[in-house]
C-alpha cells in the first residue's frame, strides 16, 4: 500500500499544499519547524483519522481558520481509494464536526476506513513508550488494534462513555455523603456497563500483543543481543472498591488502567533499563508492529519516519534500512547530507525515488 499524493487545505503550518509521492522511498528534508512533520502527520490522519501525535482536531487547524481539510489517495493491492477527512471547528450550538469521505462517499465514523491505509510511524517522541506510564503503551496497543480491527474504536468510546457516566455519579454519591452499602445499588447499572465494555477492550489489545510478541523478541534480540519481555496486564473491573472509589470519585480499576509491561532480561525497561536499551526496545516494538499488520492486513504498511535516522546511532539505524526496500517510506531529516550518507551506504536495499525540501512559508518544493 502506498500514498499517490496528499492535499491539505488549513492544516497547521500549510494554507493549501499539494505533493505527490512516489511508492517507494520518499525524503523530506528542510530546517527544524518548516512543516515536515505536519505532512506525515496528515498522512497519519488519513490512515487512522487522528493525528500520530496525539494532537486534538482543533490544535491541527490552521491559526485563524474555521477547520482543515486533508485529502488524499492510496493504492494497494486491493485496488486505489481516496481518502478525505474534513474538521470544521463550529461555533455556537453546532459546534465541532468531523466527517470522513472514502471514495466520495461519507462514512458513518472515521472507524470505517481506518485500516484502510495500514501504517506504522515512528518519532523520536515515541521513546515515551518505554520510558513513560502506560498511558503510551495503552494508545499504542490501541493504534495498532483499530486498524486490524476497526470496530476497537467503537468499542474504546463506548466504554469511555460507561466510565464517564459512572464517574460523574461517583463524584455526586461522593458529595451527598453516601454511605458505600448505599452507593453500591446505586452503582450497580453503570458496573455492568463498565465491567462489559472493559472486557471487550481487553479482549481486543490481549490479541494483539499475542500477535507483536514474536517478532517484537527477535527484533530486539538482532539488534541489542538480550531478552525483550512483554506482559499484558488487563486490570479487570472491580466493583467491590466503592469505599476508596468514594473518596476519590473516580472509578480505580478497568480498562483505562490496563499495562503493558516491557522488560530487558527480566527487568522493568521503563526503570532499569539504558536510554540506548529503551531506543532498542522501541524500535523492535515498531518493527513488530510492521509485521503484524502486514500478516493481518495482508498489505505491506506505509513506514513514516520522522527525524528517527538522525537520532538512532548506526546499529540501530542499521535495523530500519532493510524496510527501506520493502514498502513505500517517508523519512524526514534536518540534515540531507547525513541522511543521503546513511541511505548510499549499500546497506539499504532501495534508492530514493523522491527528493523534497520544506521551507520557510509552508512551501514544498520536489528537487
Amino acid at each position: 500500500m502506498f500514498f499517490e499524493k496528499v492535499e491539505l487545505r488549513d492544516f497547521r503550518l500549510y494554507h493549501r499544499l499539494e505533493v505527490e509521492f512516489q511508492a517507494r522511498v520518499n525524503a523530506i528534508t528542510g530546517p527544524n519547524a518548516s512543516g515536515k512533520t505536519t505532512i506525515l502527520e496528515s498522512l497519519g490522519v488519513l490512515a487512522t483519522g487522528r493525528s500520530i501525535r496525539g494532537a486534538a482536531d482543533a490544535e491541527m487547524v490552521r491559526r485563524g481558520c474555521g477547520g482543515y481539510r486533508v485529502t488524499g489517495r492510496a493504492t494497494g493491492a486491493r485496488g486505489s481509494h481516496s481518502l478525505t477527512v474534513s474538521y470544521a471547528s463550529g461555533d455556537g450550538a453546532a459546534g465541532p464536526r468531523k466527517s470522513a469521505l472514502v471514495d466520495g462517499k461519507e462514512v458513518a465514523s472515521v472507524s470505517e476506513f481506518a485500516g484502510t491505509v495500514p501504517l506504522i510511524s515512528f518519532s523520536p517522541d515515541d521513546l515515551a513508550l518505554v520510558k513513560s506510564g502506560p498511558v503510551e503503551r495503552r494508545r499504542f496497543l490501541d493504534f495498532l488494534t483499530c486498524q486490524t480491527a476497526p470496530s476497537h474504536r467503537d468499542r474504546l468510546s463506548a466504554y469511555q462513555r460507561a466510565l464517564v457516566q459512572r464517574n460523574a455519579l461517583l463524584a455526586d454519591l461522593g458529595a451527598r455523603r453516601v454511605t458505600a452499602a448505599a452507593a453500591t445499588a446505586l452503582l450497580e447499572p453503570w458496573d455492568e456497563a463498565v465491567r462489559s465494555e472493559s472486557a471487550r477492550v481487553q479482549a481486543a489489545r490481549s490479541r494483539t500483543v499475542e500477535g507483536i510478541v514474536p517478532g517484537a523478541r527477535e527484533a530486539f534480540r538482532g539488534i541489542d543481543g538480550r531478552n525483550l519481555g512483554l506482559v499484558y496486564a488487563p486490570d479487570e473491573f472491580d466493583p467491590g472498591r466503592a469505599v476508596d472509589e468514594l473518596r476519590r470519585g473516580v472509578t480505580v480499576s478497568g480498562a483505562h488502567r490496563d499495562e503493558l509491561l516491557v522488560t530487558i532480561d527480566g527487568e522493568e525497561a521503563r526503570r532499569y533499563a539504558s536510554q540506548g536499551q529503551q531506543r532498542s526496545a522501541v524500535l523492535a516494538l515498531k518493527l513488530a508492529a510492521l509485521d503484524y499488520l502486514e500478516r493481518s492486513l495482508g498489505e505491506t504498511p506505509v513506514l513514516l519516519l520522522d527525524d528517527v535516522m538522525s537520532e538512532l546511532d548506526p546499529g540501530r539505524a542499521s535495523a530500519l534500512l532493510p524496510l527501506f526496500g520493502r514498502g513505500q517510506v517517508l523519512v524526514t531529516s534536518a540534515d540531507r547530507v547525513g541522511l543521503e550518507s546513511l541511505l548510499g551506504s549499500g546497506a539499504a536495499p532501495g534508492v530514493v525515488e523522491a527528493w523534497f525540501v520544506a521551507g520557510d512559508g509552508g512551501v514544498v518544493s520536489r528537487v
